[in-house]
């Protein structure tokens, strides 16, 4: 009787051994948790980002990721200004798709920059056509039907022109919608009180009739300006690629999906 027990006495205290090295099985520890995802990269201290929409102007979308290597992108050196860093030469502006549970097009913008939350009011206006900014041009057509990132240049690119264009030089680059690069002007300005594109103004991807739209600060008021009209004849051509930029040249922008 004594062995039988003192063998039954060995079996279970194995048993509670083997039990006490496997895995609990209650209902808290029924799924299979998956890795855990690496560090998204926070948000740069230039952007204007969701926090900023919303500190300066009202809700707006999630944010959408930045890239991984956003930093080390920002930290690059420029292509367009030798010697310096594309933080220091370019702009990282968040599109919403929404403002203010309003599709996010020009008239909202519009309406946003006159009466911020807090910072600098402005506005903008048209020269000579009010399709711009009151018509199509600012339309719901134009909108965003998902928050994005841009990263647009501070400034019109040196020796840019469309024949530049068309053999693909800067294939991560592309010319702004009217949306685009007033986004981020007037929301630089807003925050900052500084004007980009002040004295020289930036074509657009639209057009009215065959001329391109470009916008920059009005010469005669604080606000942003929107022409189509070259009267000077400065313009970008196939025959004279490298024409002297007067008051009109090319901002470019990446687009970070």
């Amino acid at each position: 009787m004594k062995n039988t027990n003192s063998v039954h006495a060995g079996f279970c205290s194995i048993v509670l051994m083997l039990s006490s090295m496997l895995p609990s099985c209650n209902a808290n520890q029924s799924r299979i948790s998956s890795p855990n995802p690496g560090p998204s990269p926070e948000t740069p201290t230039i952007a204007f980002g969701k926090e900023a929409w919303e500190d300066y102007f009202g809700a707006v979308d999630e944010e959408p990721a930045l890239p991984d290597n956003i930093n080390e992108i920002l930290n690059s050196d420029c292509l367009f200004w030798p010697g310096k860093k594309i933080k220091e030469t370019h702009l990282l502006v968040m599109i919403p798709a929404t403002a203010n549970d309003k599709p996010f097009t020009l008239r909202q913008l519009r309406k946003l920059i006159k009466e911020p939350q807090k910072g600098h009011a402005t506005g903008y206006e048209s020269n000579g056509d009010s399709l711009i900014v009151r018509g199509r041009f600012g339309s719901t057509v134009f909108h965003n039907k998902k928050a994005y990132w841009i990263l647009m240049t501070r400034n019109v690119v040196p020796s840019f022109s469309r024949r530049t264009a068309s053999k693909n030089s800067y294939p991560e680059y592309a010319v702004p919608t009217i949306l685009e690069a007033t986004a981020a002007i007037l929301t630089h300005y807003v925050r900052n009180r500084e004007w980009i594109y002040e004295k020289t103004h930036t074509y657009c991807q639209e057009k009215i009739e065959k001329d391109t739209i470009f916008l920059g600060k009005s010469t005669t008021t604080n606000r942003l300006q929107f022409g189509y009209k070259m009267p000077t004849g400065i313009r970008f051509n196939e025959e004279i690629p490298n024409l002297p930029v007067a008051k009109r040249g090319q901002a470019l922008l990446r687009r970070l999906y």
